[in-house]
């Protein structure tokens, strides 16, 4: 019986990884205030890690993470569509 627990609760951690990706990506939105830029280092690391934008919809159901199309979907809703490009060079 306490295998079947622990599988449950590693399936239920597991299953709202997605929403807190979300909430993790709109709140980099906000910190940054360029979700072009957090596009574009995502688009990176994904090509860095050899990952696929899209993955088929059975296996994004039950993956813990969404793709990255759907991230950028998400981004760029969080950011009110399109973003200003700065007027000069950015200094941080």
């Amino acid at each position: 019986m306490w295998p079947l627990v622990v599988l449950f609760g590693l399936w239920l951690r597991i299953s709202q990884h997605k929403s807190h990706e979300a909430d993790s990506d709109r709140r980099a939105v906000a910190l940054c205030g360029d979700a072009d830029a957090l596009v574009r280092a995502l688009v990176k690391l994904h090509l860095l890690m050899r990952l696929p934008r899209r993955w088929e919809v059975d296996f994004e159901r039950g993956a813990s993470h969404p793709s990255l199309a759907h991230r950028i979907q998400g981004l760029r809703a969080a950011a009110g569509g399109a973003t200003p490009a700065p007027g000069g060079p950015v200094v941080v």
